[in-house]
């Protein structure tokens, strides 16, 4: 996934895909647009007391450190508005019907992932197997608003280009019903099994060939992980990476989704 920049508003609000909201640091990020825009903008009730920006930024830094408290949630881009301090990028929420990390096979990913992009898609389902439910009407009050310039905040909100291990990792805190949350499995044991069977629809019953978990780390990391680690190394072509870079390779798919240490 990616974090949205201002420029992207109207295309968002054109094509209306689901998006992720970080919602703990949606405040901090206004706050932190308000003050380098206008240090002084933000005043005691009496006294009209300021307080340094050195200050400030510790306070935001301590508020959105913890990423591991941090609460998301997905929401869809409505209209853009404009107010006092400029646009406002109107989102409703959007509530799910099916939890990412209890997904069954490759089917039931490939759906999500249509109607993430492509919300409308949902009523194309059968009831069971749409993911989540839109809102029929709009409701003003349950909106949520989010101002264009916070956008530009180092503390990003804000997410488009979303996948399925991004709600897992995210939205649903890295819970995992495929691999328990272990990330890797043998492809021998019967989780591993039936990972590779339900998500990738191949394996081998070599019992050194890891496998990432096709549902929480992604399809391709799945089929490349087998990939890499199924053929011996006297075997290995260019094509194959090293064990340092394969190392590396799974500890970026890590970071990418907030569980690496």
């Amino acid at each position: 996934m990616k974090a949205v920049e201002s420029s992207h508003l109207e295309n968002l609000v054109q094509h209306r895909p689901i998006l992720i909201l970080n919602l703990t640091c949606h405040g901090a990020s206004f706050i932190d647009t308000l003050i380098r825009r206008s240090p002084g903008s933000i005043v005691s009730k009496h006294g009209g007391k300021l307080l340094p920006l050195e200050i400030w930024f510790q306070i935001l830094e301590m508020a959105t450190e913890d990423v591991d408290t941090q609460s998301y949630c997905l929401v869809r881009p409505r209209c853009l508005e404009n107010d006092a301090s400029g646009s406002v990028l109107v989102c409703e929420w959007v509530e799910q019907k099916k939890l990412c990390g209890s997904l069954d096979d490759r089917w039931d990913v490939e759906t999500y992932e249509d109607c993430i992009s492509q919300p409308e898609n949902v009523v194309q389902y059968a009831e069971e197997d749409q993911p989540f439910r839109l809102p029929e009407t709009f409701d003003s009050a349950t909106a949520i608003r989010i101002h264009k310039a916070t956008l530009s905040s180092d503390i990003k909100v804000l997410f488009a280009d979303i996948t399925v291990p991004d709600v897992i990792a995210w939205v649903e805190y890295g819970n995992c019903e495929t691999c328990d949350a272990t990330r890797i499995m043998c492809i021998e044991c019967s989780n591993g099994r039936w990972a590779a069977d339900n998500f990738i629809g191949w394996g081998t019953r070599d019992c050194s060939v890891r496998l990432l978990c096709p549902l929480c780390l992604g399809l391709g990391y799945g089929e490349e992980s087998m990939s890499q680690t199924g053929v011996p190394i006297e075997e290995q072509d260019e094509d194959y990476m090293t064990d340092q870079e394969y190392h590396n390779w799974v500890q970026t798919r890590f970071k990418e989704l907030g569980y690496a240490d």
